[in-house]
This record gives C-alpha cells, structure tokens and sequence, in this order.
C-alpha cells in the first residue's frame, strides 16, 4: 500500500504536466482558428471601408446636413464633449500650398490666410519696417513657432510682412506670460535690424489687456463648438489583442503605439483613431471633429470601419451609456457632425485647417 501510493505521488507532476499543456494547446487552438475567421472575414470586408485611392477628400459623403446650428447639441455618442487631451501631437508643418504676394521673398515661412480672428496679427509697416526687406526681417526670427502653447507664424497683409501670435487653444486663452514672450522677442529680432526704430515700433503696439479680451471671447466661441465624437465597441466575449491588431491593420489602419490605430490622410495626418476601451468597452472610436477637414465624409468612413469590426469581432456597437447604436442613431449622429462642421466654418475655424490644428491640440 505504502509503495502504491508513493508511486501515485510521483505520477502527480506528470499529471499536472499533461493537463497544464492540454489548456495551452486549447487556447492556441482556438486563437488560431479566430484569426482564420478573421482573415476570411476581412477579405469580405476591406474592400468595402478601405479608400479606394487613399483618400477620404473627395468622396461623396451621402450624409444629410443639418441647416441650422442648434446649441446644444446634445450627442449621444459622448455629448460631443470637450477634451483637453490630444489625439495627435501638434507638428510644425506649412501648408501644401498658398498664394504668394508679388513681391516674392524667397521663404517658406509665410502663410497668406493669417486670421484677425483667431491671431493677434501685429503688422511691419511702420517705424522703418516698410523700408526693410522681408527676408532681413525674417533673418532675425529663426525657427521662431511659438510662445508657450501658443503658434507663431509669418505671412503677409498686401505688401507687408506680419507676425500672429494664436489668441487661444483648446489649452486655454492667451496669458500675460506667453503675451510678455511674445513682445520681447519681437524687441529682441528688431533692435538688430538696422535703420528701424524698434522702441517707437514697439510703444505703438496695443497692451496685453487688448489681447487678452479678445482672446478670451475667441476662447468661449471655441469652447461652444469644440467637439470630440467617441463611440464604442462592446464585446460578447474576451477579445485577443493580437487578433485584434491584425483585424484593424488589414482594414488599413496605422498603428501608434499604446494599442492605438488610426486612420491617416496622405499627409498622415489623423482622420480618426480606434482606442483600447475601458470600462468594460472592447474598443473605442474617436473623431476629433475640428481637426478633420471633412468631418461628414470621415464620420461616414468611420462608422463603416466599426459596422466591420462589430462583425468580425463578435461585438455591439454603443454609446457611453451601453445603448445599442443603430442606423437610424447613426444617421442622426451624421446631421449632427454636418451642423457642428457648418457652425465652425461660420465662426472663422476651418475643419482640417493648419490653424485649426494648432488651435483644437
């Protein structure tokens, strides 16, 4: 009895063994045959929410388009709400292309859509500046893009260069320290420029508390229209991030890092990103909506994406409260971005625009 049961005692490891390794190869099993269906199903399913040219800009949208700006616009996808995190990192990057003045200077600095709206726009005309040539001027402003969180840029008003200095962000409104930045290194580039009286240039500048008025009704118009538009995928069972990788790739998306994929525009910039979901959610979808220059035709897209990853998934798509989001929500969802789109280019903050993106970081 002794030697049977020492011998009962020696075969336990092999048994935990033989087990441990049976579970491995039913998980491995089992992830192997969903990344078939995956990969079946994407075949079915690329075709269809991938572009076709790798371009979103000239698809026929098909959304119906709201015609009057209603406030406020209550979305039921995440109340459109405002969000002090950024999707995407602010890059410095002229714009594909703009209308130069006659008198040419040779530099890729400049913009011509300057904004009296959106810049404190302070203009080179006076004090012996309209008698200095642009590119000195600019010589004396290397690399100079911005004052705290705030975007510098040069441009041109007719025949004169101009400086602007953003009035607010998603951050916040123009400070008296970004301010008192901004001032000085202008007194700082011009005092070396010769035949210009920097001091009398200087001293006929408006003060801060100009600015700061006008940055801070900028301020409450961007808060009113600012909007981020998130949904969700929830899934009826554990889903395996590899596969899930693999899925969201073959549709085309761009992996970032952290989980994240978005989908990128042939400039690479960000039209919509698919997130690791928390709080119980699988996946989740956000469109920053003032940073996309078609916000309609790019929602559009994006639901498409969703409807395929709901599917090959095993997933529902749902807002924030868990509701079930179907085609009718949707198309209601659709007139809403039309009307928030409409009542930004309105205000003076162009979706998709270089400023918007430095504005709505």
């Amino acid at each position: 009895m002794v030697e049977n049961g020492l011998s009962s005692l020696e075969s336990l490891p092999v048994l935990i063994g033989l087990l441990a390794a049976l579970v491995v190869l039913l998980v491995v099993g089992s992830n192997l045959r969903e990344g078939r269906r995956l990969r079946r199903l994407t075949d079915r399913v690329r075709a269809r929410v991938e572009p076709q040219d790798g371009s979103t800009r000239d698809r026929e949208d098909g959304l119906a388009r709201g015609n009057l700006w209603q406030e406020p616009v209550v979305g039921p996808l995440d109340e459109l709400e405002r969000d002090q995190t950024s999707d995407e990192p602010s890059r410095q990057q002229a714009p594909a292309s703009w209308s130069m003045s006659a008198r040419p200077t040779g530099h890729d600095r400049l913009h011509a859509d300057l904004s009296a709206l959106n810049e404190w726009v302070v203009v080179f005309d006076t004090a012996g500046l309209d008698r200095v040539s642009h590119e000195l001027i600019l010589a004396q402003f290397p690399d100079w893009h911005r004052c705290g969180q705030k975007s510098v840029r040069f441009g041109l008003q007719g025949e004169h260069l101009a400086v602007g200095l953003l009035l607010a962000t998603r951050q916040g409104s123009l400070s008296l320290s970004e301010y008192n930045q901004f001032v000085d290194r202008l007194a700082q580039g011009l005092a070396e420029c010769p035949g210009v009286n920097a001091p009398a240039f200087l001293g006929g500048l408006d003060d801060f508390s100009a600015a700061h008025a006008r940055s801070r009704e900028r301020l409450r118009v961007l808060e009113s229209l600012d909007g981020q538009l998130v949904f969700h995928l929830l899934s009826t069972g554990p889903m395996s991030s590899q596969n899930t990788s693999s899925f969201l790739l073959a549709l085309g998306l761009t992996e970032r890092g952290e989980g994240r994929f978005s989908r990128l525009d042939e400039q690479g910039e960000v039209l919509f990103s698919v997130l690791p979901g928390d709080q119980g959610f699988g996946l989740s979808y956000l469109l920053d909506l003032p940073r996309v220059a078609n916000p309609e035709a790019v929602f559009s897209e994006m639901v498409e994406l969703a409807q395929a990853c709901a599917e090959g998934l095993s997933g529902q798509l749902v807002d924030d409260g868990r509701r079930a989001l179907t085609p009718a929500l949707f198309q209601g969802f659709a007139s809403q971005v039309a009307s928030r789109s409409q009542a930004l280019r309105q205000a003076g903050f162009i979706p998709g625009s270089w400023l918007n993106r430095r504005i709505f970081f």
